[in-house]
């Protein structure tokens, strides 16, 4: 298990050489989101903060593991789910370390990882149902996937309130925390809805060609395209995107989110956030700039070819 552990394609979910060198080697969003947001934890002891981090880190990781088992992209699907169970009882360990049992984050801690489960489970109920792959479903499965990165820092903001009386402000600071959490949640929500959109567009032939269904595919294929061989999927796809330009107004789409996520940060007054945001909806423009100068172009030499007729 230690070279599972070790693998960087065990939490790529795709065939990727070499070994990580810690943390820093897996997606950041899954693991360096408490630096990211440290404005909201500056009066936490950096050794608590270290612990619960690192906590939140592992629960991360687990729950990318548990994605890669749901989508069926690990070859050794045991030996992963034993290394995603080490991983998320770590995560546990460290949570009940820092967080009394008595804390209002145990509420959050049940609810949210109520909603990873549920959102695992719809996506594995939809695959093959595009009609059924709605909007409201895309949400539920996207905010599933940020859920385990809520509970971190969930973790984080009420431990700056552990060992308060009510006489030392407790309310106030409970009450603040809730404030923050739910700018936290709603601007992490809109994050994830708006990184899977892209990702959906950009890994769309793949996708089709392994028989997983997304919100982009159930958007822009329906059952009778499901059940024709994978070559022939591909070919009549991506003539409906490209007449359509159907991924470039999905990259819209997860641009005006991308957007949504910076604007419901803004009461949190986190730069490294904002700044985080920021890049990821540069990436969607810059996509969406080179597919809108690849499609204009074939428009020009359609109408030219058409023109020397």
């Amino acid at each position: 298990m230690r070279d599972l552990a070790l693998h960087r394609s065990t939490y790529a979910g795709a065939d990727v050489p070499g070994e990580i060198a810690g943390f820093s080697s897996i997606n950041p969003l899954y693991t360096a989101l408490p630096w990211v947001f440290r404005e909201l934890f500056a009066d936490l002891p950096q050794a608590r903060f270290l612990v619960l981090a690192e906590a939140g880190a592992f629960l991360g990781i687990a729950s990318v593991l548990l994605d890669h088992l749901n989508d069926d992209q690990l070859e050794r699907p045991g030996a992963a789910f034993l290394l995603q169970q080490a991983f998320s009882s770590a995560g546990l360990a460290g949570l009940r370390q820092e967080i009394p049992a008595s804390s209002p984050f145990w509420s959050h801690f049940d609810r949210l990882t109520e909603l990873q489960l549920h959102g695992l489970a719809l996506e594995l109920e939809l695959q093959g149902q595009p009609a059924r792959f709605d909007d409201r479903s895309f949400r539920l499965i996207a905010e599933a996937k940020a859920a385990p990165v809520l509970i971190g820092l969930a973790a984080l903001l009420y431990a700056t309130t552990r060992g308060l009386k009510d006489s030392e402000g407790l309310p106030g600071m409970l009450d603040a925390v809730e404030l923050s959490l739910d700018a936290v949640e709603r601007s992490l929500d809109a994050l994830f809805q708006a990184g899977q959109m892209l990702d959906d567009v950009l890994d769309w032939r793949e996708d089709l060609r392994s028989g997983h269904l997304t919100g982009f595919l159930a958007r822009t294929s329906d059952k009778d395209l499901w059940e024709q061989a994978v070559d022939v999927r591909i070919e009549r796809l991506e003539a409906v995107v490209r007449s359509g330009w159907l991924d470039i107004e999905d990259l819209q789409r997860a641009i005006e989110r991308f957007g949504e996520a910076e604007e419901s940060a803004a009461p949190l007054s986190c730069a490294a956030w904002m700044e985080f945001v920021r890049f990821y909806r540069s990436e969607a423009e810059e996509v969406k700039r080179r597919l809108v100068a690849e499609r204009a172009g074939e428009k020009i030499k359609a109408l030219v070819a058409s023109a020397r007729v």
